[in-house]
């Protein structure tokens, strides 16, 4: 990659973790159509996204890990864990365009739901739950699975600050297993390592930054910003790959 290349790339994947650290989520949603645009290589894209999104993850969910709910953090977790395997296989071995269009589609589903009047909203618990397989799917493939996890979040569990810390130690985990696999296979490349070097400083500036913007936050204001942001996600994923 050259240095103009790395240099967008680290801007944009910086103010992609302020959103995601504001919101708990949806920083690699927003980041990784755009990433894989300007370093033409999937791959590099993913593992980049990998390495910092983990190190926010663990940054700011430091300062929210006393707000997660602990059993209803555990079904996520094994119900995502359950599709992770499938995404990471899909990443390696299919194309890549199918994926990125139901991915785009979820997240637009998902944030038209969250804009609707709560008596309009009130998807069957079945659904809900294949939710965050296919979330775990798309995390494996992607490492932005957040839409469907974000989407059952969104009725499960009410309080913000709830909200954000079962999302943050979902990504430690579902992260730190792609990680681990990735070292395995032995994938993680100079690339990858390069420009997540060079963004780093920067997420975690965006990190705390976000922290003190989400403070701030009303609950409303806050689940709308949520929602409006998985419509946003949606129509640049489907955009860019059409």
């Amino acid at each position: 990659m050259t240095s103009a290349t790395l240099a967008v790339s680290a801007a944009v994947i910086s103010a992609a973790y302020f959103i995601g650290a504001v919101t708990g989520y949806g920083a690699a949603i927003l980041a990784l159509p755009v990433i894989v645009w300007l370093t033409g290589d999937l791959n590099t894209s993913v593992i980049a996204l990998l390495i910092v999104g983990e190190v926010q993850a663990l940054h700011v969910g430091f300062f929210n890990v006393r707000y997660a709910p602990w059993r209803e953090l555990g079904r996520m977790l094994i119900c995502a864990g359950i599709g992770l395997p499938i995404g990471y296989a899909c990443r390696r071995y299919l194309p890549q365009t199918p994926l990125l269009v139901a991915m785009g589609l979820i997240q637009l589903a998902g944030g038209v739901s969250g804009l609707m009047p709560d008596d309009h909203r009130n998807p069957p618990h079945w659904l809900l739950k294949a939710l965050l397989v296919v979330g775990g799917i798309i995390h494996g493939a992607f490492a932005c699975g957040g839409t469907t996890l974000v989407v059952y979040a969104q009725h499960a569990i009410k309080r913000k600050e709830q909200f954000r810390a079962a999302l943050l130690c979902c990504w430690i985990v579902l992260n730190t297993i792609l990680l681990a696999w990735a070292a395995v296979g032995r994938t993680i490349k100079a690339p990858a390592m390069e420009l997540a070097g060079i963004a780093l400083p920067f997420v975690l500036l965006g990190g705390w930054l976000g922290e003190l913007t989400a403070r701030r936050m009303g609950q409303r204001v806050f689940a709308r910003t949520a929602a409006a942001l998985l419509v946003a996600a949606g129509l640049i994923t489907v955009g860019r790959v059409l």
